[in-house]
């Protein structure tokens, strides 16, 4: 029942953090696998040769930044009145 008293915006914002969690877990997963299977079988393994796209390097402080800037718009669409 939660999910009926939110606006389209937090819906969104939802499912944007439910998909880059995924995301991560499959990219951790992969990089966890890659390293155990090179150990064992000599070869190099990446994790991208596992997922079967490139993983693409983080950097925390920019997804941070993004977030906070999304944060704050959505706060200044609110308190117009926008925030539909």
């Amino acid at each position: 029942q939660a999910y009926w008293g939110m606006t389209p915006v937090e819906v969104a914002e939802l499912l944007l953090g439910a998909t880059s969690r995924e995301e991560r877990e499959w990219e951790r997963t992969a990089w966890m696998t890659a390293h155990l299977l090179s150990s064992w079988s000599g070869k190099k393994i990446k994790p991208d040769d596992l997922l079967g796209f490139p993983v693409q390097p983080r950097d925390p402080v920019a997804d941070f930044e993004k977030a906070w800037a999304r944060h704050e718009q959505r706060m200044a669409e609110t308190a117009k009145g926008n925030g539909t």
